[in-house]
Order: structure tokens, then C-alpha cells, then sequence
């Protein structure tokens, strides 16, 4: 790795689900214009947004700490470069 601080996956579908802050946003769009593999990561991960807002897939409130070990378990493979 080249040193490159990329932006998390839970930040991108922050992004996508438009539930970043004014000042969240721009820093996510400026590091998105110079950064090729979050650029492929946000538009992979819109593809899956998109398509369950178009077959009305209605959220469901997942089990009490899920979010937290899958983000965990994300930044842990992240790191190792398995995804």
C-alpha cells in the first residue's frame, strides 16, 4: 500500500444514503475526484443501492450490534487487502 488513506466503506454508504454532514460531503467528493479504487467502491456499492430503491426493498432494522462487528470485520479485511 502506497499509504493512501482510503474511505471507509461505512462512509460510502453514509454518502450514498445522503446522511453525510455539508463538511463530510465535500471532504468525501474531493477525495473521490483523485482516488481511483474509492471511486470503483462507491460506484459498486451504488449499484447495489440503487437497485434495491428500485425494487422498493424496505429497510429492516438489523439485530443489536451487527452494524458494528460487520464495520468491524470490514476495516479487518480492508486492511489486509482480501476485498
Amino acid at each position: 500500500m502506497n499509504g493512501t488513506v482510503h474511505l471507509h466503506g461505512r462512509l460510502v454508504y453514509d454518502r450514498l444514503d445522503g446522511r453525510l454532514d455539508a463538511a463530510a460531503e465535500d471532504a468525501a467528493q474531493t477525495h473521490l475526484r483523485r482516488c481511483d479504487p474509492c471511486m470503483r467502491l462507491e460506484r459498486e456499492c451504488s449499484y447495489v443501492v440503487e437497485s434495491l430503491r428500485r425494487l422498493g426493498v424496505e429497510r429492516i432494522q438489523p439485530p443489536a450490534g451487527y452494524w458494528d462487528a460487520f464495520w468491524a470485520q470490514w476495516s479487518d479485511l480492508s486492511e489486509k487487502g482480501r476485498f
